[in-house]
């Protein structure tokens, strides 16, 4: 997973991307700390489904170009 996740980043980066974003769900901790090793930053952002017990939060990663 760590692999698909570099070369993931490093495709968006070739293609000029400057930052992505990505939603999981609030409760996944092992996900979200995946993200935050592979150098993803939690923001504020929530998003609440209710009735589907899938409340999630919002990633970011920025590229240096």
């Amino acid at each position: 997973a760590t692999a698909l996740m570099k070369a993931a980043v490093t495709a968006m980066r070739d293609e000029g991307y400057v930052a992505s974003y990505l939603w999981t769900m609030a409760g996944n901790g092992r996900a979200r700390s995946f993200y935050e090793r592979s150098g993803w930053s939690h923001e504020d952002g929530v998003k609440f489904h209710p009735g589907h017990h899938m409340d999630m939060v919002r990633y970011h990663i920025e590229f240096g170009l």
